[in-house]
C-alpha cells in the first residue's frame, strides 16, 4: 500500500502547470492584464495582420480565464502564420486549460513536429497522455525533458514518479527521484516521496537508510515514529514496539518542558497506534 502524505487533492499538479506553462506576462496583476489586452486590441484594430499580436492577446486571455476568446485569437494568429510553432503551442495550452485532452495532445504534437526541442509542448503532451490513460508514453516524454540541458522543475520528477508508481514500477520511481536529487541537490520535496515509494515497493532497508538523511527535516519524535512504522512493515514488530515506547516517553518529557513539540496530541495518537499495531503484529507472528 502506498503512503501519500505528499499527494493531497491534486493541488501540486495544478500549481506545477501554472508555473510551468505561464509566460513572462504571468506576473501581471489582474487589472494589468485587462489594460494590456485593451492595448493589444487597439493595435490589432490598426494592423490585424500581425500574428504575434494575436498570439500575445491569446496568451493574456488564457491567463485571464477567457479560454474561448483566447482560442479564437490563436486561430487568428494561425490565419497569418499557418505553420508557426508558437501557434500550436498556444492552442495546446488553451485546450489543456479547457481539459480537452485529445485536442491538446494533437496541438502539442503539431508543435513538436515542427519544433522537436520544444520543452513546453513535450510536457503538455506528457500530461495529456497521462490523463488519457497512457502513462508509458507520458513517462517517455518526461524522460526526454528531464534529460535535457535545462534545469528541470521538481514537479516533473514527482509527476513521472507518480506515473511509474501507478504501474507498480517502484524502483523506477525511486531511481527517477534520486536522479532529480542528484541534479537539484538536497530537495525534501523529492526525498520524502522517494522514501514512501521505497516503503511501498518493499525496500525497507533502503527506506530506513534514507530516513536518516532526512533527520534534520523532522522532529525527533516524528523520526522515531516513522522508523517504527517502517520496522513494522519490515516484519520487525518487537523492535518497532520498543521504539514507539521510547518515542512516547521522549514525547512526554518534551511536552512537559519549556518548548513542547507542535501537535503533541497527534504525535501521541500516532505513537499509540504504532504500539498497538506492533504488538498485534508480534502476537500474530511470534
Amino acid at each position: 500500500m502506498i503512503h501519500r502524505p505528499f499527494h493531497r487533492g491534486g493541488s501540486r499538479l495544478g500549481l506545477a502547470l501554472v508555473v510551468l506553462l505561464a509566460t513572462a506576462a504571468a506576473g501581471w496583476a489582474h487589472g494589468d492584464l485587462h489594460e494590456r489586452i485593451a492595448n493589444l486590441t487597439r493595435m490589432l484594430d490598426q494592423d490585424p495582420a500581425r500574428a504575434e499580436l494575436w498570439l500575445e492577446r491569446a496568451e493574456l486571455r488564457r491567463q485571464d480565464g477567457e479560454l474561448v476568446e483566447a482560442l479564437a485569437d490563436a486561430g487568428q494568429a494561425a490565419r497569418w502564420k499557418r505553420d508557426w510553432p508558437p501557434v500550436f503551442l498556444e492552442r495546446a495550452r488553451i485546450l489543456f486549460d479547457q481539459e480537452q485532452w485529445e485536442p491538446a495532445l494533437a496541438a502539442a504534437g503539431d508543435c513538436l513536429d515542427r519544433e522537436p526541442e520544444n520543452v513546453d509542448a513535450r510536457v503538455i503532451r506528457a500530461l495529456c497522455r497521462a490523463r488519457l490513460g497512457h502513462p508509458d508514453p507520458a513517462i517517455a516524454d518526461l524522460d526526454v525533458v528531464l534529460q535535457g540541458p535545462q534545469r528541470p522543475r521538481p514537479d516533473l520528477y514527482l509527476e513521472r514518479a507518480r506515473w511509474q508508481a501507478q504501474l507498480g514500477r517502484w524502483g523506477d520511481a525511486v531511481a527517477g527521484l534520486d536522479e532529480g536529487l542528484r541534479r537539484l541537490g538536497e530537495t525534501p520535496s523529492l526525498a520524502f516521496p522517494a522514501l514512501e515509494y521505497q516503503r511501498s515497493g518493499g525496500d525497507f532497508e533502503g527506506a530506513l537508510a534514507r530516513l536518516e538523511t532526512l533527520r534534520r527535516f523532522m522532529s525527533p519524535e516524528s523520526l522515531l515514529a516513522t522508523r517504527g512504522e517502517i520496522l513494522v512493515e519490515a516484519g520487525r514488530a518487537a523492535e518497532a514496539a520498543a521504539l514507539f515506547r521510547q518515542a512516547l516517553a521522549q514525547l512526554d518529557d518534551a511536552a512537559a518542558g519549556p518548548s513542547p513539540p507542535k501537535d503533541v496530541p497527534a504525535l501521541r495518537a500516532r505513537l499509540l497506534a504504532g504500539i498497538e499495531k506492533a504488538d498485534e503484529s508480534a502476537l500474530a507472528n511470534p
